[in-house]
Formats: C-alpha cells, structure tokens, sequence
C-alpha cells in the first residue's frame, strides 16, 4: 500500500490549515497589546503621581499604601468578576464591575471637600 495516496486529499492539498477564530485573533492581540501598553504606564506613572501628590516626609507611606492597592486589586478583581460571570452573563457582570470601578470617581467629583494637591518642592540654582 502506497503511505502517499491513502492521506486524505484535505491534508495534502492544504499544508497550513485555517485555524479557528482567524481574524479575532487579530484583535484579540491587538486589545491585549494595548491593555499591556496601559498597564505598564500605570505601574509606572501611578507611583510618580503618587509621591509628586504628597509631602516630602509622606512619600514611602503613600507609595507602599499606592502598591498596596494596586496589588490588592490585581488580585481581587478578577476573582470577583470571575464570580460574578458564573451567576450571570457575561454582560451584566462587566457592566456591574465597570460600576464599582466608577464608584471612586463619583465619590471624589461629589465630595464637599475639593482635593488638594501639595506642589513639589523644587530646588533651583541661580543662574542655571
């Protein structure tokens, strides 16, 4: 028996077969690239803004409670919609957790009490 002429026709005529989800792939490398690209400007802006935010004598503290934070929700957030995508679809469990992630937002813009940011000090030498 002939190994060449008992392939089936569909393996030998198509060496590279389509593979499933073809252009969604495209797109899904895309968002991820981009979430990527977010992710690492956060983690790296984040604490910049965090200690230009306070006081001199009040920046460890604000960046270990700013990491802190961070890491907790790296950690809780999709354990939660995880939780929430086996109760229900899929839908309505990103619209719930897309609202508990606006909530600071909300609380911050109706918040009696403006926010204040204390100026960085900045040292300059004359002449330069």
């Amino acid at each position: 028996m002939d190994v060449k002429n008992s392939a089936p026709s569909s393996v030998t005529d198509d060496p590279q077969p389509e593979l499933p989800g073809g252009d969604r792939r495209l797109s899904v490398v895309a968002t991820l690239l981009i979430a990527g690209l977010g992710g690492g400007i956060l983690q790296t802006v984040g604490p910049a803004l965090t200690a230009d935010s306070v006081a001199p004598e009040e920046r460890g503290d604000a960046i270990a409670s700013n990491g802190t934070f961070r890491a907790a929700t790296l950690l809780i957030a999709p354990l939660g919609v995880g939780a929430l995508v086996l109760a229900m679809p899929i839908g309505v469990a990103l619209g719930i957790a897309g609202g508990v992630m606006l909530l600071p937002a909300l609380v911050v813009t109706r918040s009696k009490q403006p926010v204040t940011m204390i100026a960085p000090s900045r040292t300059t030498r004359e002449g330069h």
